[in-house]
């Protein structure tokens, strides 16, 4: 195959184009969107409030947005090519189907087009990091392909380059500072360190929970050359390594090592100058060099979930395990221990920052990541997850591993088309934020068995919005409440995409574009109209309650 980093980048570029919703999803991206037109705009990073969600009022008395800069800034090319669209399109709606979270104009939604194409390219320039990464270290093309297809295929990176969350960039740029760490080492390249250094900082601009992928880093840094090996030796020979890689260098080793002091005096200053950047900007915002916005949530930035219950819910759960989104990761059991003892710093420094991430999330208040297909949180380690399974796939493969390989690319391709079909923002708007729209997701009750017994004991009522009276409604036709979605499998993904499906709800901005409407629009519509009609009910009862009012003598 002649170039196949190009090959994969732009397959998987087409690939995700050809599946993409075309729009903005979520709050948080809307967050991202404001600030990074009010970049383009207006070369500043003060934004428009979005009910008083994610952002917070800095001393100058503006709102600015709790996320990171780095994303706005590199997006604001594709916002530019939105803006350019809606000047050509000029009244011409694109006329999505589904929830927005602002004033849906012609000239809005070409601009939030433009945006939403960015992380279908980073996701494709993900992919192809892991292929020339994993080429590198095995000297084998065939097994890199296989391994970037796996990823990019078989795992919920494909469903996460549709919207504009700031993991998917995060994880490009922690990965292309591990793999530029690497290469540097296994080919000695001093100036590669520097590189990876303004990849690790640009990171933490991006997001500031990347500073736990450092550690991990800093083994790459530290290990000694003389025992830096990939599977393959970097001066000589083209086929696998037949002799046991060096052990393991002590503490003793590297602190002497002179040559690590000197990798770690190019890693480290364009990593400071980053987190410079990152305290002045809070400075001059909020009036303090720690104050990061995130403090001024409602949940707050606390970490006091319970361990055990973060750890259970990422790996077993079944609205957020990882390994049910994405089945091809389950080979990374088979792989580990291979792909350590074939090339020990970069295995070792991939299961820190597994670990790391994992212990860091799994701790967070707000773990589970909301309104989002998968365990968004720990989208970092999916990549690293995949890399060690590079092991498996060297020439020769035995028939296990063909068959091994084949069942969870297959069914990891069926798993990402399922969760690409529908908007997640529609999932919990329809199962859990309005009765009246089907699918719902109701609590477990038999109405049969248990409707008399729970009538004698409970009475239900319920208010929807400050318009609406109070209606009595029977217990079991409650909806259940969101984080039911990530232990019962009844109001997960799993069945209600189903549910969706059958009742004509999609996300294809392609098959929306050739006339197939999703079901969607019809809700948001049915919504919008009866919500009209009960504010005008209120303001006509109240207009007639006034009139009847007796004159004062």
């Amino acid at each position: 195959m002649k170039h196949p980093a190009a090959i994969l980048f732009f397959g998987f570029l087409a690939l995700y184009l050809a599946t993409m919703g075309g729009h903005i999803y979520s709050p948080d991206e809307e967050i991202l969107f404001r600030t990074t037109r009010s970049i383009a705009e207006r070369g500043s990073l003060a934004i428009e409030p979005l009910y008083g969600f994610a952002t917070k009022r800095g001393v100058d008395g503006r709102e600015y947005g709790q996320y990171g800069i780095g994303q706005p800034l590199l997006a604001v090319p594709f916002y530019m090519a939105g803006r350019a669209l809606a000047n050509g399109m000029g009244d011409r709606p694109i006329g999505f189907s589904v929830r927005q979270f602002y004033e849906r104009t012609p000239a809005e939604e070409w601009q939030r087009f433009g945006v939403s194409l960015f992380n279908q390219f980073v996701a494709a320039l993900l992919v192809t990091l892991l292929f020339a990464l994993t080429a590198d270290l095995t000297g084998d093309r065939r097994a890199a392909v296989l391994t970037a297809v796996l990823y990019g295929a078989g795992t919920m990176a494909w469903v996460h380059s549709k919207p504009f969350f700031t993991e998917t960039l995060a994880t490009l740029l922690v990965f292309s500072a591990f793999a530029l760490l690497v290469r540097a080492r296994l080919y000695r390249r001093p100036r590669w360190m520097t590189l990876a250094g303004c990849a690790a900082g640009y990171a933490v601009l991006t997001r500031m929970d990347s500073i736990v992928a450092y550690p991990a880093l800093g083994v790459l840094l530290l290990w000694p050359d003389e025992s830096f090996v990939g599977f393959q030796s970097s001066d000589v020979g083209d086929g696998p390594r037949e002799e046991e890689p060096p052990p393991a260098p002590s503490v003793a080793d590297w602190l002497r090592d002179r040559a690590a002091w000197e990798r770690i005096g190019r890693f480290v200053p364009p990593v400071a100058l980053a987190g410079l950047v990152l305290l002045g900007l809070n400075w001059i915002r909020f009036g303090s060099p720690l104050s990061t916005g995130y403090e001024d949530q409602p949940e707050g930035l606390k970490f006091i979930n319970p361990l055990p219950v973060g750890l259970y819910g990422f790996l077993c759960s079944v609205g957020k395990g990882l390994f049910f989104f994405s089945p091809p990761l389950a080979l990374w059991f088979w792989a580990i221990r291979r792909f350590v003892r074939r090339t020990p710093p970069v295995g070792w420094a991939a299961i820190m920052l597994v670990a790391a991430v994992l212990l860091f999330h799994s701790t967070w208040i707000n773990w589970a990541g909301g309104w989002c297909w998968g365990p968004r949180h720990i989208f970092m380690v999916h990549v690293f997850l995949a890399l060690p399974i590079c092991a498996l796939l060297v020439s020769p493969r035995t028939r296990l591993v063909r068959i091994a390989y084949a069942v969870l690319l297959t069914c990891g391709i069926g798993v990402q088309l399922y969760g690409t079909s529908q908007n997640f923002i529609d999932y919990y708007y329809v199962a859990f934020r309005d009765p009246f729209i089907r699918p719902n997701a109701t609590v477990l009750y038999n109405p049969g068995e248990d409707g008399p017994l729970v009538l004698h004991y409970y009475e239900v009522r319920m208010r929807a919005n400050p318009y609406r009276p109070e209606i009595e409604i029977p217990p079991w036709e409650m909806l259940a409440p969101i984080s039911d979605s990530i232990w019962r499998i009844q109001n997960s993904p799993w069945g209600m995409y189903k549910n969706m499906l059958k009742e004509g709800f999609h996300d294809y901005f392609w098959l929306e574009r050739l006339g197939y409407r999703s079901r969607a629009h019809e809700a948001v519509e049915s919504v919008k109209a009866r919500e009209a009609a009960e504010e005008q009910a209120a303001k006509e009862k109240a207009a007639e309650s006034r009139s009847k009012k007796p004159a004062r003598p």
